[in-house]
């Protein structure tokens, strides 16, 4: 582990059952006051297109950047970034 706390380990890629090509993610943009709003977000080449489509209209506003997935009870949100 080194000062930032991250861990970082090499691994087997085989050890992967499904890669998806194609994402949804979710961008909640989060005003002063805690309201927020929710945005789904498709089509995107990649997470660095949808931080640049979030920064651009965040507006002065923090925003969460999720990847939507399909988990054994429905929808799953993993976060991806936070943003203030």
């Amino acid at each position: 582990m080194d000062a930032s706390g991250l861990r970082a380990q090499q691994i087997d890629p085989r050890d992967v059952q499904t890669e998806y090509e194609i994402s949804v993610y979710r961008v909640y943009f989060v005003d002063g006051d805690g309201a927020t709003d929710e945005y789904r977000v498709e089509g995107a080449v990649d997470v660095r297109q949808v931080l640049a489509w979030a920064d651009e209209h965040a507006a002065g506003r923090g925003f969460d950047l999720y990847v939507e997935t399909e988990g054994r009870t429905g929808k799953r949100l993993d976060l991806l970034a936070k943003h203030q």
